[in-house]
């Protein structure tokens, strides 16, 4: 069976896809380039966040921590069931 503990089959993934991640994620200009592809240009110094969810009754208080956090937040929410709850 696949999964991420010793003794299981491991899991699928494409060449070179971890190395391809690190060098993403050390490459501020690459991720900036990529946000704005998507039409996203989050405000300086916020945190970037992405939310994958389904309903769920305790998001409200979550993104209520988020709102009265003193760092800012910009949330990445696809389209989805969850947007009724984040609305």
């Amino acid at each position: 069976f696949p999964g991420f503990r010793a003794g299981t089959g491991g899991l699928l993934r494409e060449a070179g896809l971890l190395e391809q991640r690190l060098a993403f994620q050390q490459d501020a200009v690459a991720q900036q380039h990529f946000l704005q592809a998507l039409g996203v240009f989050p405000a300086g110094g916020a945190r970037l966040m992405s939310l994958f969810a389904y309903e769920n009754a305790g998001l409200a208080g979550w993104l209520d921590v988020l709102a009265t956090d003193r760092c800012a937040t910009h949330l990445l929410v696809p389209e989805g069931r969850i947007l009724d709850d984040v609305q």
